[in-house]
């Protein structure tokens, strides 16, 4: 201001309804003028301007797209694509909720009340989890035998004891 006056006829170049140069997603709430958060502006110096938009599975040689939805991103390191990666639930036969619960049944492995197979965890916390009976920490394995059906507030309480 001292310096150059009055700068209320100034210009911005930002508009609140230009896209990110990053992501594409529209702001929200201005952060800078060419970035709609600081992580776009983050990837933006890390990757020298120039952010990838697709990464190459290291095993099958899959393309894999880093752009998962407006303004969301995967990491360029990521690596492996989903059906390459070690965790995979249906590579290994882990069984998922709802496999359990045709196996074992509605009620939770722990307080014995019914599940609500309805909730999803962003409802509520009685929503359904997979148990370890004997957990990870402590020697237990993913094997079917070993994983049960419990309400997720009950599998948190329970923590890592057996």
């Amino acid at each position: 201001m001292r310096r150059h006056g009055d700068t209320s006829h100034a210009e911005r170049t930002w508009h609140e309804n230009q896209p990110c140069v990053v992501c594409g997603e529209t702001a929200k709430a201005i952060k800078s003028r060419r970035f709609c958060s600081s992580r776009c502006e983050q990837l933006f110096i890390r990757h020298d301007g120039e952010v990838p938009s697709l990464a190459v599975c290291g095993q099958c040689s899959v393309p894999i797209q880093l752009v998962v939805g407006e303004g969301r991103r995967r990491k360029a390191s990521i690596g492996l694509c989903d059906k390459c990666r070690p965790w995979n639930r249906k590579a290994y036969g882990i069984p998922s909720i709802s496999e359990l619960a045709t196996r074992d049944g509605t009620d939770c492995s722990i307080c014995g009340a019914a599940i609500d197979m309805e909730l999803r965890r962003t409802d509520s916390l009685m929503c359904p989890s997979v148990d370890h009976r004997i957990p990870r920490s402590r020697g237990g394995t993913d094997e079917p035998e070993n994983l049960a059906l419990a309400h997720l507030i009950c599998n948190i309480r329970k923590s890592n004891r057996i």
